[in-house]
């Protein structure tokens, strides 16, 4: 099919780029199509993380009428393509839908594969909603499978070895995507998902490779476009931001007076970052030992700020008063954690970032005896 949509240029059927495309039959007027719909909005929007897409067939040719229900139902064409739905009829009478597609009534509901073959017709709500549950439950599987296989199979290469990293991608990729999309994408999701929460930096710059190489320029072969457009450059900015030698992002935080401090701004010789909870259970000793060495680190010019990455910062004057805290706390406000995550790796607390007169970041994840041999 090749329609035309609100704007009355072409939207064929094959240009949606979805892993589910539902097509939908519909009249304005049809008594059917009114007490459905709502429900049908439901099960789209309920199922729209599968990546289902809706290509909506209005079967007069009034662009007028057909604007007027967008509105009605979305409130605009443009929260409607948000959601998923695209809208279209046929102005020239040439497509032959009714014949093709068989519509001699409406509603009419067809659900299609990421190949757009067929795996559902004649539905109604119910049945698509059983359809899109089974389908669901298939995915569930492939990307639990998947999720298990990643750290085995990436357990038998020596990823420190940068010569190595073709020989784990190539052979794997090259089969899964001549075999099936579907397990290309749960895989290539979770070797990803799995290098780049790692704590050794080859593994974590193994996750940007596997990135460049084998999911960014293959694009056009992923469902998740949350995962490619967002996800993917996001996290591998965070590695590159983070490798030793890179100079720590000046992130906005605040201090216990309710000013905003940076992260960085301090001048000092060196500088130690510690991400703390009050009740992290491991904290808990990481701080007495730090403050065993405090008046150390101090004399050596060396500033301790340490970041509460709690969710109640009104309990820290007394968690500093019984604890007998000597170095700076800030905290984040919620409106800036997520730029601080963005540009930090703290994938676990207590984690600790050592930083050079500079602000280069020296050493990452280190532990009281390290930091007492990198700054003592």
């Amino acid at each position: 099919l090749q329609l035309f949509g609100p704007d009355k240029r072409p939207l064929s059927l094959r240009s949606i780029q979805s892993r589910y495309t539902l097509i939908y039959f519909f009249d304005d007027e049809c008594n059917a199509c009114k007490e459905g719909f709502p429900e049908l909005k439901d099960i789209v929007e309920q199922y729209g993380y599968l990546n289902l897409s809706v290509y909506a067939v209005f079967t007069k040719s009034d662009p007028a009428k057909m604007n007027n229900f967008i509105t009605e139902k979305f409130g605009s064409a443009g929260n409607g393509v948000e959601q998923g739905w695209r809208f279209v009829q046929d102005l020239t009478n040439e497509s032959d839908y009714n014949r093709l597609y068989n519509v001699l009534k409406t509603p009419q509901i067809y659900l299609l594969d990421a190949k757009k073959k067929i795996i559902g017709r004649g539905l109604d709500n119910n049945a698509l909603k059983s359809l899109l549950e089974s389908e669901a439950k298939r995915m569930s599987y492939i990307f639990e499978q998947a999720q298990n296989f990643a750290p085995q199979y990436l357990s038998i290469f020596n990823l420190n070895d940068t010569a190595e990293l073709r020989t784990a991608f190539d052979p794997l990729f090259k089969r899964l995507t001549s075999e099936n999309n579907e397990i290309y994408n749960a895989v290539f999701y979770h070797l990803f998902e799995f290098l780049v929460i790692q704590e050794d930096q080859k593994l974590k710059d193994a996750a940007v490779y596997l990135a460049q190489n084998y999911i960014l320029p293959y694009s056009s072969l992923w469902y998740d476009k949350e995962f490619i457009n967002k996800r993917i450059p996001q996290m591998s900015s965070r590695v590159i931001n983070n490798r030793p030698g890179a100079k720590a992002q000046a992130v906005t935080l605040s201090a216990l007076n309710g000013k905003e401090v940076k992260l960085t701004a301090k001048k000092a010789r060196m500088t130690l970052i510690y991400f703390f909870n009050i009740d992290c259970a491991v904290c808990k000793p990481f701080t007495s030992e730090l403050k065993g060495i405090y008046n150390q680190l101090k004399k050596r010019g060396v500033h301790l700020v340490a970041v509460y990455m709690g969710e109640n910062p009104e309990k820290l004057p007394e968690y500093i008063k019984n604890e007998m805290i000597p170095w700076q706390i800030v905290y984040p406000k919620p409106e800036n954690i997520i730029h601080l995550l963005e540009n930090y790796e703290i994938n676990q607390i207590p984690h600790t970032y050592i930083l050079d007169k500079e602000k280069r970041i020296v050493k990452k994840g280190a532990y009281p005896p390290e930091i007492k041999k990198i700054l003592l």
